[in-house]
């Protein structure tokens, strides 16, 4: 079996739907896993932590439970969880060590800002927001 971090999934060819479904599950719950454990939100950190209990869990019995999900994409199972696992303890040891990090603030409010300001202000944030921010996660 391939580890899911070496296979290029999408790139396989055609896919079932079974299978096309199954990767969209795996690649949302390793998204929440990574994207939200250190959020200041409390809801998206708990959505962190389902993603982590289900691909901690060893269920063969749910159709959509990581083991079986990473069976039908061809991917190891157990070589997947400790990457996700490991990169965990590397992520949460950075942030003991330089702590989380900072959450860029919007602009001001559109109306605490003169005529001219909005004029150059806004169309740079809306960029920053739509295009660059996204990627800096």
């Amino acid at each position: 079996m391939k580890r899911a971090h070496d296979v290029p999934l999408r790139a396989h060819g055609v896919m079932s739907g079974k299978q096309t479904l199954m990767l969209a599950v795996l690649e949302d719950a390793l998204r929440a896993f990574r994207d939200h454990m250190t959020s200041p939100s409390s809801r998206l950190r708990l959505l962190s932590r389902e993603a982590e209990e289900w691909i901690r869990a060893d269920d063969c019995e749910w159709p959509f439970s990581f083991r079986n999900v990473c069976d039908v994409l061809d991917v190891d199972a157990v070589a997947l969880r400790e990457s996700e696992l490991a990169w965990k303890r590397r992520e949460l040891a950075r942030v003991r060590r330089t702590g989380p990090v900072s959450v860029i603030k919007k602009p001001l409010l559109q109306q605490q800002l003169s005529p001219l300001q909005r004029f150059v202000i806004q169309p740079v944030s809306t960029f920053f927001w739509r295009f660059i921010a996204p990627w800096k996660s």
